[in-house]
């Protein structure tokens, strides 16, 4: 039965080891399915010990059978074809291909992953395998191990890397596993349970040798003397780890997702810049629909974010990942967030882009990619003309909120304040329009205005957005083709100026629908002449926020003059600025903003740490009275010998260990020396060596002797009781302190202390 109960212990922490990973998926089928994989393996253990096969050839035949299912469930999964790498080419690893491309697959698939074969294969072998090897160990055994701590940690380490340690946010499995490991390092024996026969052994070996009953007794109703404060401290440890991920996070969580390398922009995607001009000459055209689907309609539509400036034109380099997949953007959303949700219908865009809105949560219609930096969406295959619905979060921060927020360091938004070689022009206009301003909000409305001025907005204006460009719209008269531009010009030199300022910020094409009128329905028809270009700035956890510098009119000339050549024209970036070694402004916090909020967000990080260590002193605390409880108990319960081994923890607690080699009489005279203790001694040799004479009186268990009575009518455990009191009213003040719950019982008796 012991057999049976330890495997059994070692089957449900497996199991209960794989709800971390069943998290990462979406469904509650790989619950079944992985708990399946952890059970399963004990039994073909348990099968190859009956046909006595050795543990060894039961492990390999369990791993081969477990890769062939896997390799013929992935033989009918649909893969891309992909460039196969050298390393490949031998035949093992050709047969073992689709089961080594199955990882890369799962780990760029939405997060929760779908439920379906291909997913689910890797997963589920890895539970098998690591479950077959702890029934290996366990099966057949008395005793319990350390493999099943093994193979939790194994498991709840994959599932923690699965999900970006979102799977168990609170810590509450692995706390449960630690408590089930506890609990079976406890009750169950570390070897088989020795019988009343104790120190049969020592007599086999010599059956002149006179036991040692001061250690023989205690091992007589005790587990072997692995103890139990190692596995204790090893539990400890693993639900210390959970705890600590949980009131701790780290700002990164490492995701081994970017390990895996993303898909590229595809060919067809590109510069969306130019059709700018070509959806503003058609102003009355439609381009497409947009509905809503159960939630508010954005009040812009993002067609590409370029972030990008390389001082000559405005780029994106996308980290594209499926819609779904947690993968942090590099710059932390908004703390208030909202939801919008929405259908393209009768797209005429063409090309790669999908209008999008924020971070996108999920899209059904079409095959999409996401850029987890921007939230830009690209259909690799083309957009279509099948509905397609999205759903996303979108920063929606309070105006008190922008105006009291200031922006990150700029270490953390180098990508966002990128101007290399900028010219000293653009550098002083900037500082001249933010003179006299309090705080970051106040810089980026002071730039718009300047930026917005008298100037012309005008959809017939040559494009371009480089430093010179800029130059050219800000400094130039307007008989020289200054000061007139499109709202390309007019987001740019935002967006310069902003970050010559200090303000991380990027550039956004898209539809502006704040003064689009919706049908009966909802729907909103987006024309070309809703197509804009706006920056946005980015604000310590406020987000991304949309400014668009351009007057509320435009015209369209479409006949303006030439910008000047020659050496009518203004200073390029390699003729003005090009040596100017002057760094960006220092991006220091405002007074009351960034640099209070991170001295609070220390102060909480330090509060949650210090919650979090008295939380586990009071887990160990409990841990360990259990734990003394259920020791005691045992003890009680087996007669005079339990008793004294009783006795012999209150010696160990009190620091007066027994040696092992003193008998049982002598091991009283030195702790006490009254009748009690010789009483209680002689009654446990002769339980543990030899049958009680009838003539004595019975001391059985829960049998009590009226007060005042001899020493030898009272019972086994009144007599234990009865010296350690004794012992404990003759200790220190912090030993009475600890006396119930110190694990030093655990540690044995070790002769060496008590010699010294």
């Amino acid at each position: 039965m012991s057999r049976f109960a330890a495997a059994a212990w070692s089957a449900l922490v497996v199991a209960l080891s794989t709800l971390p990973l069943a998290a990462g998926y979406s469904s509650p089928v790989a619950i079944g399915v992985l708990i399946g994989c952890a059970i399963v393996p004990f039994g073909v253990a348990a099968l190859g010990r009956v046909v006595k096969v050795g543990r060894g050839w039961v492990a390999v035949a369990g791993t081969v059978l477990a890769v062939s299912a896997a390799l013929i469930l992935l033989d009918g999964v649909d893969t891309e074809a992909q460039v196969v790498p050298g390393w490949r080419a031998s035949p093992a690893l050709s047969v073992l291909g689709p089961l080594i491309d199955s990882v890369p697959r799962l780990l760029t698939a939405p997060r929760p992953a779908p439920a379906d074969v291909g997913y689910l294969v890797p997963t589920a072998l890895l539970v098998w395998i690591v479950a077959l090897g702890v029934a290996v160990v366990a099966v057949g055994r008395a005793r319990a191990t350390a493999a099943p701590l093994v193979g939790a940690v194994a498991l709840q380490v994959a599932g923690g890397l699965l999900t970006a340690g979102r799977a168990d946010p609170s810590g509450a499995v692995a706390l449960a596993t630690a408590v089930v490991l506890l609990l079976g390092w406890v009750l169950l024996p570390s070897q088989a349970r020795v019988s009343a026969r104790v120190g049969g052994e020592a007599t086999k070996a010599d059956p002149t040798a006179a036991p040692s009953v001061a250690s023989g007794l205690g091992a007589a109703a005790s587990p072997a003397p692995r103890g139990l404060l190692v596995p204790a401290v090893a539990a400890l440890i693993l639900a210390s780890f959970a705890l600590t991920a949980a009131a701790v996070p780290t700002a990164r969580s490492f995701e081994p997702r970017t390990l895996v390398p993303p898909p590229e922009l595809p060919l067809a995607a590109t510069n969306p810049i130019p059709n700018l001009s070509l959806w503003n000459a058609r102003p009355d055209t439609p381009v497409l629909s947009v509905s809503p689907d159960g939630a508010r309609l954005p009040e812009r539509l993002t067609i590409a974010a370029l972030p990008d400036f390389d001082g000559a034109a405005w780029t994106i380099d996308a980290r594209l990942r499926a819609v779904g997949v947690v993968d942090e953007p590099d710059l932390e959303p908004g703390t208030r967030q909202r939801e919008v949700a929405y259908v393209l219908t009768d797209s005429a865009l063409g090309g790669v882009w999908v209008p999008s809105a924020g971070m996108a949560q999920a899209v059904s219609g079409t095959d999409v990619l996401m850029d987890t930096d921007t939230g830009v969406l690209v259909a690799p295959e083309g957009l279509g003309t099948d509905p397609v619905t999205i759903r996303g979060l979108v920063d929606a921060p309070t105006d008190t909120e922008i105006g009291r927020a200031g922006t990150p360091m700029a270490e953390v938004a180098t990508r966002y304040l990128e101007l290399p070689r900028i010219p000293a022009s653009l550098r002083e206009e900037s500082a001249a329009l933010t003179e006299g301003t309090h705080s970051r909000w106040e810089q980026a409305l002071a730039i718009a205005e300047g930026v917005r001025g008298e100037r012309t907005l005008d959809v017939g204006a040559p494009s371009g957005s480089s430093y010179g460009r800029i130059q050219e719209f800000l400094f130039l008269p307007a008989a020289d083709g200054g000061q007139v531009g499109t709202s390309e010009q007019f987001a740019a030199s935002f967006a310069v100026l902003a970050r010559a300022a200090g303000l991380p910020t990027r550039l956004v094409i898209g539809f502006d629908l704040t003064d689009a009128v919706a049908g009966a329905d909802g729907s909103v028809t987006v024309t070309g002449d809703d197509a804009r270009m706006w920056a946005e700035v980015y604000f310590a956890r406020a987000g991304w926020v949309a400014v668009d510098p351009s007057p509320a009119t435009s015209t369209d000339t479409g006949d303006l003059p030439e910008p000047p050549t020659g050496d009518d024209r203004p200073d390029q970036p390699e003729d003005v600025g090009a040596e100017d070694d002057q760094d960006a402004e220092e991006n220091v916090a405002e007074p009351g903003d960034d640099a209070e909020t991170r001295t609070g967000m220390d102060a909480v990080a330090w509060l949650t740490v210090l919650a979090g260590l008295a939380l586990l002193g009071v887990l160990a605390v409990a841990g360990l009275a259990i734990a003394r409880a259920t020791r005691r108990g045992r003890w009680r319960a087996a007669g005079a010998v339990g008793a004294w081994a009783q006795v012999l923890d209150a010696a160990v607690l009190a620091g007066r260990p027994v040696p092992p080699s003193s008998a049982a009489p002598d091991a009283a005279l030195a702790l006490s020396g009254r009748a009690p203790a010789r009483v209680l001694a002689g009654r446990a040799e002769r339980a543990a060596f030899g049958p009680e004479p009838t003539a004595v009186v019975s001391t059985a268990l829960g049998r009590s002797a009226p007060a005042g009575a001899p020493a030898e009518a009272r019972s086994d455990w009144e007599l234990a009781t009865a010296i350690e009191r004794d012992l404990r009213a003759g200790t220190s003040p912090w030993r009475r302190l600890v006396w119930w719950v110190s694990p030093a019982v655990f540690g044995g008796r070790r002769a060496d202390r008590a010699d010294r």
